[in-house]
């Protein structure tokens, strides 16, 4: 408790309870360390080693017009009546993408009742975490000048949203297909004035210039 400025107000008391109802885990790399909804979401997380990672997974739905690939949004889903239209006319089609949102190291605090719509936590490396029960953390002698709400916002403000997640991965996708395109054109507009194959390269220099004997 030491290594966190959080509980350096706290009384001999408020520590030795503290002792009393918090608990030490340690999680392998890969492992999920939190997901909202499910148990121990009741605990605060106290990074004490280890690096961790908040994984965002976007929902979409996935239909195709034309040759372009469109991904609405789930949370923003059309009247009912188009969406029973589009359900009568073909199966709706969803698509996972999970996304890097963040990294937590040594000192870090989560599970103080952010928004976790979607999003785990999962360890990089071995981590090991301090476990406060959360009801307990947010009664008034632990909380003094509501500092669990302000982590909590701290930890809002610092994260992007599900939205603007969403509008960065559509982004992306745009430019994907523009550089797709632009190297097409470039290309098409540039053909090869020599038609020079692998084949046509002595075995000598293929063989320095690769690393599979390395």
């Amino acid at each position: 408790m030491g290594r966190f400025q959080y509980f350096d107000h706290w009384t001999d008391e408020q520590r030795q309870d503290c002792q009393t109802r918090a608990k030490v885990r340690e999680f392998d790399p890969g492992q999920t360390i939190f997901v909202e909804g499910r148990s121990p979401v009741n605990y605060a997380h106290f990074v004490l080693s280890g690096r961790c990672m908040v994984v965002q997974c976007l929902k979409m739905i996935k239909s195709k017009l034309s040759t372009v690939i469109v991904y609405p949004n789930c949370r923003k889903l059309p009247p009912v009546e188009e969406l029973k239209r589009l359900q009568s006319l073909r199966p709706i089609e969803y698509e996972y993408r999970f996304l890097d949102v963040a990294t937590f190291g040594c000192g870090s605090v989560f599970g103080v009742g952010e928004h976790m719509d979607d999003r785990t936590v999962v360890a990089r490396s071995r981590v090991q975490c301090l476990l406060i029960p959360r009801y307990w953390l947010l009664q008034k002698p632990q909380n003094q000048n509501n500092v669990w709400n302000r982590v909590r916002v701290f930890i809002e403000q610092r994260q992007p949203s599900r939205d603007k997640l969403f509008e960065w991965f559509l982004s992306d996708g745009r430019w994907q297909r523009m550089r797709t395109q632009l190297r097409e054109d470039f290309a098409a507009a540039h053909p090869k004035t020599h038609a020079t194959a692998l084949g046509d390269v002595p075995t000598l220099c293929r063989i320095d210039q690769s690393d599979v004997f390395a």
